[in-house]
């Protein structure tokens, strides 16, 4: 999304130069958020993926071991 985003805002700023500042500020301010959305995503991403990874042990190993021994 961010980068379908950012071409609209490219084509306003091309396209409609004489407009207010303030639907300027609005446009410009929207891609912003955008951009702060990005990176956070980037960073939950990166921090809950890889730099907090370990394996997880199971929490009830009693369950899946009796569950495991009805498999065939």
């Amino acid at each position: 999304m961010f980068g379908i985003l950012t071409v609209q805002c490219f084509f306003y700023f091309d396209h409609f130069p004489k407009d207010k500042w303030s639907f300027k500020a609005l446009v410009s301010f929207s891609w912003f958020l955008e951009l702060l959305n990005q990176l956070f995503t980037v960073w939950w991403t990166y921090e809950f993926q890889i730099r907090l990874f370990k394996p997880q042990e199971p929490k009830f190993l009693w369950y899946v071991i009796f569950c495991s021994a009805w498999i065939p």
